[in-house]
């Protein structure tokens, strides 16, 4: 069915977020998406509003929410009123088994039934969980807030504590094993500061030696790909990217952001990288070029993503421009290396092109900065590429017949293409 053009630019006036489904409803704040085989756990971290450490009238408890793949909500949990670090887990699919840091203990939840084991004492001072294998569990443990942390052993099932442990930085945030000999670690480092840290440590026997790279600012999270580490740094508003094999940060990609709207989290897919940031959106790089390729605008801050059968997962953490607790999480459709179904722009589109040709010109739009979408008029992005910044000349050869939106974020066009 051809729709006119009219249809689209009336559209364009009122349209909101076009999402793939959803969003998913879940409890206030949620802060981490974890796939797990047939599962989706989505976790939220306790709501103090008042930062008093006591439940009070609007204070909410953390919330570890089961969907199937589908989207469809499948049980929930809450943990007791406690200090939860919901937001890095650790899950087990082989023995059906999540593991999560509450207070001073650690949770192994059975991801099958939805049923706590306690294990209390084990995670004293710990902010992070991860997994060495099934059987060896790693725990990040900070030391306040100037003084290096650690990273402790204990066995997965039984508790006790292993003979060794790894030094690490200040404000240790993360850690993630590549195989049982080598474990990379992130630290934050000390407020403020540009020495955020991530080391390589590698083992021998009961002994760790770290290799240990300065990074830059606040550092908060990392997803390891095709043996690179690609770290999201909050604080100096970039990632860089770690060749693990020769131990050497090899690029920076910056994000264009500032202040305290910095990138939070990153994933990995189809040879792009995904990064949420505090300004309200998700940037996407091409891994190969290290240049911006997309943008998908969110309704709120988003710190967690994953990708889930060819979908992004995206958490509405924040409320957009402030820092209450917002909730639900966000599912958009990828179709190709690019990117997304993302927000449209909400005006009028300044005219309307027709064209069977494969270069089209958009003076009224500014593409030199990487910010042009085109998405048909169900919400499917396409590659964007640009033939001449400088006469804002586009190559719409990978666009088949039909009508598009084009758009800055400011300005856009709608373009009907005949083949």
């Amino acid at each position: 069915m051809r729709i006119p053009a009219w249809f689209v630019v009336a559209f364009l006036a009122t349209s909101t977020p076009l999402l793939a489904q959803g969003p998913l409803p879940t409890s206030p704040q949620p802060v981490a998406i974890v796939p797990d085989r047939g599962w989706v756990h989505v976790l939220t971290r306790a709501v103090d509003v008042n930062f008093n450490g006591t439940q009070d009238a609007g204070d909410t408890v953390a919330v570890w929410h089961r969907f199937n793949r589908a989207g469809l909500d499948n049980g929930t949990y809450a943990f007791p009123w406690a200090n939860a670090y919901t937001n890095r887990p650790a899950v087990d699919s082989v023995n059906e088994l999540m593991y999560v840091i509450v207070g001073d203990s650690l949770y192994a939840l059975n991801t099958a039934f939805m049923v706590p084991m306690v294990r209390e004492g084990w995670s004293e001072g710990g902010v992070a969980v991860s997994l060495m294998n099934d059987t060896t569990a790693m725990i990040a443990v900070r030391n306040g807030y100037t003084d290096p942390g650690v990273v402790r052993f204990v066995h997965a099932f039984t508790g006790v504590s292993m003979p060794m442990q790894i030094e690490a930085g200040v404000n240790v945030q993360m850690t993630k094993a590549l195989n049982d000999s080598t474990v990379l670690i992130l630290s934050e480092g000390n407020f403020g500061a540009a020495d955020g840290t991530l080391a390589i440590a590698e083992r021998s026997g009961t002994t760790w030696k770290s290799t240990v790279l300065c990074t830059g600012g606040t550092p908060n999270h990392f997803t390891v790909h095709d043996g690179k580490a690609f770290v999201v740094m909050n604080g100096s508003h970039e990632i860089v990217v770690v060749d693990l094999a020769t131990r050497s940060i090899i690029s920076r990609l910056s994000t264009g952001t500032t202040g305290y709207d910095g990138p939070r989290e990153a994933v990995i897919y189809d040879g792009h990288c995904f990064v949420t940031t505090f300004t309200g959106d998700v940037l996407v790089f091409d891994i190969a070029t290290g240049s911006r390729v997309g943008r998908i605008t969110v309704d709120a801050k988003p710190e967690s993503l994953a990708i889930v059968d060819g979908t992004l997962w995206v958490t509405r953490t924040y409320v957009a421009g402030g820092y209450a607790a917002e909730r639900n999480v966000n599912i958009y459709q990828l179709n190709d290396a690019t990117s997304v179904a993302t927000t449209m722009v909400q005006e009028r589109a300044s005219r309307a092109i027709l064209t069977a040709s494969d270069v089209i010109t958009v003076s009224e739009l500014t593409v030199s900065d990487g910010s042009i979408r085109i998405t048909d008029v169900t919400g499917r992005a396409y590659a964007v590429v640009i033939r001449d910044a400088a006469t804002s000349a586009l190559d719409i050869a990978n666009l088949p017949a039909g009508t598009y939106v084009v758009t800055d974020g400011t300005s856009s066009i709608v373009l009907c293409v005949r083949r």
